[in-house]
């Protein structure tokens, strides 16, 4: 699928693990969620509405190696992405920021 000139994959069950990966991304949004996931990301997803079977284990475990400064400054350039119009729809009303 193209994009704004961009090429966007779009593989079987893109759409369930962007949803769940938005939700993520609105969790560590959340300055005491972000503190929460940093310190226990299996407890904090746990008690939230994220379904972590539904994003790739690589993604996973890469964000939950992630310090609390390292997800508030991605949490950050998601939002600007997302400002700055550099985004997909991913179902639902929701957005998540992309980058290269």
């Amino acid at each position: 699928m193209r994009q704004g000139g961009c090429c966007i994959s779009t593989p079987e069950g893109f759409s369930e693990a962007a949803i769940e990966l938005q939700k993520l991304a609105g969790l560590i949004a959340d300055p005491v969620q972000r503190k929460a996931f940093a310190a226990d990301p299996n407890g904090t997803l746990d008690l939230s509405d994220v379904n972590p079977e539904a994003i790739p284990e690589e993604v996973l475990d890469t964000l939950k190696g992630l310090s609390q400064e390292e997800l508030r400054l991605l949490a950050s350039f998601n939002a600007t992405l997302i400002d700055a119009g550099l985004s997909v729809d991913v179902g639902k009303g929701n957005r998540i920021g992309f980058c290269l």
